[in-house]
Parts: structure tokens; C-alpha cells; sequence
């Protein structure tokens, strides 16, 4: 059952021409397909949840998948995800949400929950505008953790972006810190910092996480279940 269906949520993003690994939507991971795997996960935090891809017809694929796990889908620009964001951030009445990668199987689904509690629990003055577990330091890759107010990205579109800010949505906020509040996230991980990172962006990292399920099928839910996530004011 959905926390709630109002103002916020989850938006995944996805789509089948990815650069690095083209297809990777939809190959198995753990008996399902790579995208079902992250909705799926996403649906468990008791959020609604979104997939937003684009308006390619390959793209038809994910839609149907969407469909199939009975949550809404927004098509939009291919190469444009800040305006793609953006306007399923608004037709599903979002005024924050957080972003996950479609590539990003073993998300941290208490961190996630725990970020956006904080920021619904901030009075209206002293929510910020991103909540990240980019700062202080990065966490591994495919785990992090990202709470957006829409209203920021709509600022930085106004701003004639560049082409890596509507690619990577974030990027506009992190570069132009001194303009926005950001609040940072102190990493919950430490056990498996030794490994390459837990998104699959190649065919390498495809045959990781495959086989890293398969071994430790008891991590699927939380990577490390007694870390709890600590905020702090970034500065």
C-alpha cells in the first residue's frame, strides 16, 4: 500500500538505448528482468513509484513492462532527462521525489526511505533542495541515494543548460552548490567498499551483480541491515 499518492514519490528512470550496455532494461538479474528488479524494490518503500522513459518505440517495451507492475509511466525527450524529469515530476503532482537509475538493483531501500522522511518532517522554510549521499564523499557506485525538489531542476532548465546537465540531472545542482541547499548524507556502507559497485552499466559489471546475487541472495534487501544513516547540513 502506497505511503501516500500526493506530492511526492519515486521516479525510475530508464530505457533500452543505453550507451554502455544497450538492452541491459531488460536482461535478468536474479530470474527478472534488470528493471523489474528496481521497481519492484522501489514499490517495497511503500512510495508511489514512476517509471519515466522516452518516447523512442523501443522504449514501447519498458512502457508495457510499467503496465504490467501497475505503476504509471511517462514518456518524454530521449536525451533531454532534465526536461523528462521534470515533466513526470508534474504530471504525477510531485514537489519532490526521489531519483533512482533503472541500473541500480541493490539501491539502499532504508536510506532512500529515511532521506524522504527527513525532508517531509523539515518545516517548508528549511527544506532544501537536494538531499544526497554524494556528500560529504560518494558512496560505490549504484548506491546512491537522491531526494530532488522539482522547483530546482525547473531553475536550472530555465538557465539554458548545458548538454551534462540534461543528461545527468543532478550534475547542475552539485556544480552550482552555492546557489541551493543541499543537505549530505553520511555513507552507510563500509563492508563492501573493496568491490567495483553495484550498478550495471557494463557487461562486466552485468556478470557481477548476477553472480554477487546468486552467492549472497540473504543481501538482496539491505547490503548492510544495522547501519543507520545519518544526516548532516553539507557545507
Amino acid at each position: 500500500m502506497e505511503l501516500d499518492d500526493g506530492q511526492y514519490g519515486i521516479i525510475v528512470f530508464s530505457r533500452m538505448n543505453s550507451k554502455r550496455l544497450p538492452g541491459k532494461a531488460l536482461m535478468k538479474v536474479g530470474g527478472m528482468p534488470l528493471l523489474e528488479r528496481v521497481i519492484r524494490r522501489a514499490k517495497l518503500t511503500g512510495y508511489k513509484v514512476v517509471l519515466a522513459t522516452s518516447d523512442s518505440k523501443e522504449d514501447d517495451a519498458l512502457e508495457n513492462l510499467a503496465n504490467s507492475l501497475n505503476i504509471n509511466c511517462f514518456r518524454g525527450s530521449e536525451h533531454n532527462v532534465l526536461s523528462r524529469a521534470i515533466e513526470a515530476a508534474k504530471h504525477n503532482n510531485f514537489e519532490v521525489f526521489a531519483r533512482l537509475c533503472g541500473d541500480r538493483p541493490l539501491f539502499s531501500i532504508k536510506e532512500l526511505k529515511y532521506a524522504m522522511q527527513f525532508w517531509l518532517g523539515l518545516s517548508q522554510s528549511k527544506k532544501p533542495e537536494l538531499i544526497t549521499n554524494q556528500i560529504p564523499e560518494k558512496p560505490l557506485r549504484g548506491l546512491t541515494t537522491e531526494i530532488i525538489k522539482t522547483s530546482c531542476l525547473e531553475s536550472i532548465l530555465r538557465g539554458n543548460p548545458t548538454s551534462s546537465y540534461k543528461e545527468h540531472i543532478t550534475t547542475g545542482i552539485y556544480d552550482n552548490a552555492y546557489a541551493y541547499r543541499i543537505l549530505g548524507l553520511k555513507p552507510m556502507y563500509s563492508k563492501w567498499n573493496h568491490k567495483q559497485g553495484f550498478a550495471v552499466d557494463t557487461q562486466e559489471d552485468y556478470v557481477f551483480i548476477s553472480d554477487f546475487l546468486n552467492r549472497h541472495p540473504e543481501l538482496d534487501y539491505e547490503l548492510e541491515q544495522n547501519v543507520t544513516p545519518v544526516a548532516l547540513i553539507a557545507e
